[in-house]
């Protein structure tokens, strides 16, 4: 009886602890503070994210604004469904996990990685589309923007890390 209780409590503390890490996402650069998966600049008008920042100095005409707002949309949409689809999974692992079936948690965590993978390639299918969009002028103009942004990058990094010392 002994024996099953504490085996029970051993694998109950190892749940506790495989969810509470998967749950968490930490920036290092951030002094280790847990930060959001929510994308930064979501009320931008435009594309709601630091590509959509740049996007604003291409000085777009009316039919592109109204084109990327469409891509955008389209793949917000698609983005918020695998972010679900991810989101349910891991709880079918923690149920699976919680009734020792350890063969199925393999394959949840399989499909944990292949949708991770689509919002990997749905997030380049997004960049493709908006850049497809550009005009070689301002395809251009956009890859000065982003030869400049590691850099802005880099400074901010620096300055975040200065208030951690």
């Amino acid at each position: 009886m002994k024996k099953i209780l504490v085996t029970l409590l051993l694998v109950m503390g190892l749940i506790t602890i495989l969810s509470a890490k998967e749950g968490m996402k930490f920036d290092h650069n951030d002094c280790g503070q847990h930060q959001s998966r929510m994308p930064r600049n979501m009320d931008h008008p435009r594309l709601g994210d630091d590509f959509g920042l740049m996007l604003d100095e291409l000085e777009l005409s009316e039919a592109q604004l109204t084109k990327l707002a469409k891509i955008k949309a389209d793949h917000r949409k698609k983005i918020i469904q695998l972010d679900a689809d991810i989101e349910i999974l891991k709880v079918d692992k923690m149920a699976a996990l919680k009734d020792q079936d350890f063969s199925k948690v393999k394959k949840i965590i399989s499909n944990i990685y292949d949708q991770r993978e689509k919002l990997a390639l749905e997030k380049i299918n997004h960049m493709e589309s908006v850049w497809k969009e550009l005009t070689p002028e301002q395809q251009t103009k956009l890859q000065e923007l982003r030869q400049k942004r590691p850099m802005k990058k880099m400074m901010m990094q620096q300055k975040n890390m200065e208030h951690c010392k």
